[in-house]
């Protein structure tokens, strides 16, 4: 529950870095991967929020 917010937090934050990192290179790819991280990250920190209520 709260290791699958944490997890959540964790993975937004490697996708805000890895988008950032793309969009100074001019490499669309990472900046893709980064914006499908950062979602992935959303998504599993609000499971982690529904667990904990329940």
């Amino acid at each position: 529950m709260a290791g699958e917010t944490i997890k959540g937090k964790g993975k937004q934050i490697e996708g805000a870095v890895r988008g950032s990192v793309g969009k100074h290179t001019g490499n669309t790819s990472e900046q893709v991967k980064g914006e499908l991280k950062k979602a992935e990250g959303k998504i599993e920190e609000a499971v982690g929020k529904v667990k904990r209520k329940l």
